[in-house]
């Protein structure tokens, strides 16, 4: 009977082992558990940061072209106001008021000529020239390309015959 005590004993301290060391393992696979699943939200942290950083990078990307496109605005606006000296106002007979520089400008033969700037696109910081159009209401007139503005500047008298009737047809030729 001591023999199978001592028998007993063996087995249960065995037992004993062994629990304490799948306790052990038991515990050691749950640090490995918990290290995982931290190792998997820094992994996450980590995508979310560099997301974050990429957005930022192209935010930056964004306001560096936005301040070199002010940069240019403020260059040519400087650059129109040290041209703005060079131009007056000039009225015309017909009250018609254009921008023109304050010295004519000379052509290659040496004539020199004078050239008219639209009021509207000049006060908007532009220097669109005037082109000679069609005629209105018995003038002479300048049209803006940019705004669509209409200049009268020089009243045409006409001095010529009135007709009211029909227009003579000449047939002599056929």
């Amino acid at each position: 009977m001591l023999k199978e005590t001592i028998e007993t004993a063996k087995t249960i301290k065995n037992a004993w082992d062994k629990t304490k060391q799948l306790e052990s393992n038991l515990t050691h696979l749950r640090e490995l558990n918990e290290t995982s699943v931290k190792t998997l939200e820094i992994a996450q942290m980590a995508i979310e940061l560099q997301k974050l950083v990429t957005s930022l990078q192209l935010d930056l990307r964004t306001l560096q072209f936005n301040h070199r496109d002010l940069e240019e605005k403020i260059r040519y606006y400087e650059q129109f106001d040290v041209e703005k000296d060079q131009y007056s106002l000039h009225q015309f007979a017909t009250g018609a008021v254009v921008y023109r520089p304050k010295q004519p400008a000379t052509k290659v033969d040496g004539d020199s000529f004078y050239y008219y700037l639209c009021a509207n696109c000049y006060e908007q910081s532009k220097k669109s020239i005037l082109q000679p159009a069609e005629i209105v209401n018995n003038h002479r007139t300048m049209k803006c390309h940019c705004c669509s503005s209409v200049i009268l500047y020089e009243y045409i008298e006409w001095t010529g015959p009135i007709s009211i009737g029909k227009p003579r047809r000449d047939w002599d030729g056929y």
